[in-house]
């Protein structure tokens, strides 16, 4: 017990400064929590490191604050989660990794969403346009309507597969700063890794919300490409792996990067203070994040059921009519055997319709409420700082121009001419003279 009122050794690290606090405290050294008086030998050379750390501050782990009281007792925590408790860590820094929850990064978050959000508004609105009276009044709107009608539909397609990257990227990222040592994440405190986990898991589910709604939309509108159901498919599995990594992984000391600069420090043994080891608040916000991503990840399961029942419908009278036609014996008695099973497209538009329409509904508008959702969570969880603008974040929200203009260029001059302009012709037909002696 006397090495530990040697702040050389009692802050090396997190082994030796939890062993110092369990011994000081009486607790044993197995006990999930441990509270020490502060008057108490190993509470003073606590005390005298924060006063120390307070008076010659980091920006990258915060300050105390103007009006700092010390505490009665220090408390740490062990299970589930590590957390020393002090009133100085209530000022501490809770910055989340720019290149998760840079300004940028989050104005891109919010565009995707947005803008998935507005393609499906503008097939709603379209949708709900009668074309008929449209064709009545006026030959230039009802060439209007259909010009839109296509816009959004090849704009649907450009924006799935661009998103589709944007996430791959993304999720990659977080598998590997995961997987890799705490200089990735950057992190300074557990509070600030916290945060960084906290946001993680925000964005996976964000990015869910919204690869699954453009998947959606681009299979009811009747467009579908084996390239794009692949990339949305493989989106779609990262950002369920990166989830599942997030949930499972657990802010630990190891995990924060030390502070370099500790020469003023010297009540601290130059090491790092206790404060790097605070963390309550943050994990208020991660409880409240797993609850809230428990059941949007259970209504993006549904939503996959409803998808592959609609898909097995529309599949029905193909799988009837390949094994009717089929030459094998054993698949004509299995043609037998599942008949009466398999729907058919006239069954299926005579009793199924309306009940797909309503299904299709609730889908779409669970999907959208849950990207509101998603992008007040996001939006919510960081605060905004105008001087962490880079090159990085510039990059970021400019991911989305190349499907914008594409939208742009379209609604101006149309589909065709875009067409005509990268396709050019095999052949060009010309009048000749059969008489010609050439």
């Amino acid at each position: 017990m006397n090495r530990c009122l040697e702040p050389t050794y009692a802050f090396r690290n997190f082994e030796s400064f939890s062993q110092c606090f369990h011994s000081w405290s009486n607790a044993t050294s197995d006990s999930s929590e441990a509270v020490l008086e502060i008057e108490s030998d190993f509470g003073k050379i606590i005390q005298g490191c924060l006063q120390n750390y307070c008076n010659s501050t980091n920006s990258d782990l915060g300050s105390c604050g103007l009006n700092l009281q010390w505490d009665r007792f220090y408390r740490l925590t062990l299970r589930p989660f590590v957390d020393f408790n002090s009133h100085a860590c209530h000022n501490l820094n809770d910055h989340v990794n720019t290149d998760i929850a840079g300004p940028g990064v989050i104005i891109s978050y919010v565009m995707q969403i947005a803008i998935i959000s507005c393609i499906w508004l503008a097939i709603r609105i379209l949708g709900l346009i009668d074309s008929k009276k449209a064709r009545e009044r006026n030959s230039r709107m009802r060439m209007y309507l259909i010009n839109q009608r296509s816009v959004v539909r090849f704009f649907l397609v450009e924006f799935q597969e661009t998103q589709c990257f944007f996430v791959i990227a993304i999720q990659i990222a977080f598998i590997l700063s995961m997987s890799a040592g705490p200089e990735l994440y950057g992190a300074a405190s557990l509070y600030q890794l916290g945060m960084d986990i906290a946001m993680t898991r925000a964005v996976c589910i964000g990015s869910l919300v919204s690869v699954n709604f453009g998947l959606w939309l681009v299979q009811k509108a009747s467009i579908k490409s084996f390239y794009t159901l692949l990339c949305s498919s493989i989106t779609v599995f990262l950002s369920i792996v990166t989830f599942h990594m997030a949930s499972h992984w657990s802010p630990t000391p190891d995990k924060v990067a030390l502070l370099e600069d500790n020469d003023a420090l010297s009540k601290c043994g130059y090491h790092p203070p206790p404060l790097i080891w605070c963390g309550p608040s943050t994990y208020f916000l991660q409880d409240m994040l797993v609850f809230g991503l428990f059941v949007a990840t259970v209504s993006l399961f549904c939503f996959t059921f409803c998808h592959a029942l609609l898909e097995l419908l529309q599949v029905g009278s193909l799988a009837r009519r390949h094994l009717r036609d089929a030459n094998s014996n054993w698949l004509q008695n299995v043609y037998h055997c599942i008949n009466g099973l398999l729907p058919s497209s006239r069954r299926t538009r005579s009793n199924w319709k309306n009940m797909f329409k309503v299904l299709n509904f609730c889908v779409e508008a669970g999907l959208f409420i849950m990207g509101i959702w998603s992008t007040f969570i996001i939006t919510d969880a960081v605060n905004l700082d105008a001087s962490d603008w880079n090159f990085g974040q510039i990059i970021a929200v400019s991911i989305w121009a190349p499907p914008m203009f594409k939208y742009l260029y379209w609604s101006l001059f149309g589909v065709e001419s875009y067409s005509a302009a990268r396709i050019p012709l095999p052949y060009k037909i010309t009048n000749t003279n059969p008489n010609s002696s050439e």
